[in-house]
């Protein structure tokens, strides 16, 4: 049989085609979302701001220290309620009251959205822009630039070798059984590097890290993270929605005098409403609105569920379906984003059950060890929310697999998606806060398989 050549996009999961002369398509295109303004621009510089004072908070200070932390209060009791990152700025106004901090050298300072410092524990008066300290850029799906180490072994230096005779003795390990101070550690095992710039010395070239360490440039392989986006929904997008989470492009299939026919194919991350699903021949297949099928076992269904009798019907919830590894943000009974996530893989499983936010973070390094890699070290997991003891909702820059199990226990989100939800998520974050503890009331994650 011949077919005409029909060219179909997707105009958000809208399926468009330039011409309908034939009973199927000969080739349609799912794309998947567009996502090529986001990778984060590396140019050396960080993003840096500085606010000047005001009359209500005349002072201005910088953190000198990575877990900066700020009280809740000054009285005896007091508890650390959050924490800001080196170099992060804020004003301040004096406490009224006649008590002094670290070891009575200090003074304390209220914050203008809540809390206190001491200014001279983890804090320090500015004089103007911080500086040599890389900020997190809060406006990108990833806040610095990541990589991986390929090269097992690497080693991680607290500075740059002073000359070529130190040099020698690293890269060749010539050092008996007393590891050199400079090493912070040899990298066996998963290693995930947040990094701050690219520097040249001793004819080699380093990166340094976000924390001030240095590591070869060779060792490293860039990581950029997942171009997964999530999908809005409104009036114009109805759930259930179904994401093709297979690496490879899927078959797409439309009707034919003889049966089914491939006429396309559906891109990784490609999503489209579902009408409904059928079994055809012994397979199952969702059905687009325009009558397009898709085998069933190449996508994940996010789906809207009840909300659950615990959750106040004004509040804001995530329903995370263990099972299809997708999931669905709500405010209170309105569903209003949909995406993939990665649970707990064999083993690992990510527990069911409905949580709430109790701490969070832009970014927390994590480590611990795994039985086939060994130690993981991975640096600066961005938009990390816990909600039970080890167990958190973040982003991982470390892969693209979402729709399908793949942690220690979290639950990875692609970095759009999870700085999507750490802004929307309830509580919200105070100005240059990076760490905010001990949470109540958070918004609510629901797990189920």
């Amino acid at each position: 049989m011949r077919h005409r050549r029909i060219l179909c996009a997707v105009a958000g999961l809208a399926l468009v085609c330039a011409s309908t002369h034939d009973a199927f398509a000969e080739e349609i295109v799912l794309e998947g979302p567009e996502r090529d303004d986001w990778t984060p621009v590396y140019d050396g510089t960080g993003a840096r701001t500085f606010e000047d004072g005001t009359d209500a908070h005349p002072y201005v200070f910088v953190a000198d220290r990575f877990r900066a932390p700020i009280y809740n209060k000054v009285q005896r009791g007091r508890r650390v309620i959050g924490r800001f990152w080196r170099g992060a700025m804020t004003v301040a106004r004096r406490a009224r009251t006649w008590r002094r901090c670290n070891g009575r050298r200090g003074r304390w300072y209220a914050l203008p959205n809540g809390g206190y410092l001491c200014n001279t524990y983890g804090f320090s008066r500015a004089r103007g822009p911080a500086s040599n300290t890389r900020r997190p850029d809060v406006d990108r799906p990833l806040p610095f630039r990541y990589a991986r180490v390929t090269d097992k072994g690497a080693l991680r230096l607290k500075r740059l070798p002073r000359d070529a005779d130190e040099l020698h003795t690293l890269e060749t390990r010539d050092w008996g059984r007393k590891r050199p101070n400079v090493v912070v550690e040899p990298m066996f095992g998963d290693f995930f590097l947040s990094l701050d710039r690219r520097e040249n010395k001793l004819d080699r070239t380093w990166f340094r890290t976000v924390r001030g360490e240095y590591v070869r440039a060779d060792a490293l392989k860039i990581r950029n993270g997942s171009p997964m986006l999530g999908e809005h929904l409104g009036d114009h997008v109805e759930l259930p929605i179904a994401f093709v989470h297979h690496e490879e492009a899927q078959p797409v299939f439309c009707n034919a005098p003889d049966g089914l026919e491939a006429c396309g194919t559906a891109e990784h991350h490609a999503r489209f409403e579902v009408d409904r699903q059928v079994e055809i021949d012994g397979e199952r297949y969702v059905v687009t609105p325009r009558n397009r099928l898709v085998a069933t076992d190449s996508v994940r269904i996010a789906s809207e569920v009840r909300r659950p009798s615990k959750v106040p019907s004004y509040a804001k919830w995530v329903h995370f379906d263990l099972e299809q590894q997708a999931f669905v943000a709500y405010e209170g009974d309105e569903p209003v984003y949909a995406s993939l996530f990665s649970s707990g893989k064999p083993g690992r499983d990510t527990p069911d059950g409905l949580y709430q936010i109790q701490r969070k973070y832009l970014t927390k390094t994590m480590r611990g060890k795994d039985a086939v890699e060994g130690i993981y070290h991975v640096e600066d997991v961005p938009w990390t929310m816990y909600y039970r003891g080890p167990y958190a909702v973040h982003g991982a820059y470390w892969h693209d697999v979402f729709g399908n199990t793949r942690s220690h226990g979290c639950t990875n989100l692609a970095p759009a998606d999870a700085r999507w939800m750490y802004y929307w998520s309830r509580p919200t974050m105070p100005k240059g806060w990076h760490t905010r503890l001990n949470i109540v009331n958070g918004t609510y994650f629901y797990f189920t398989d």
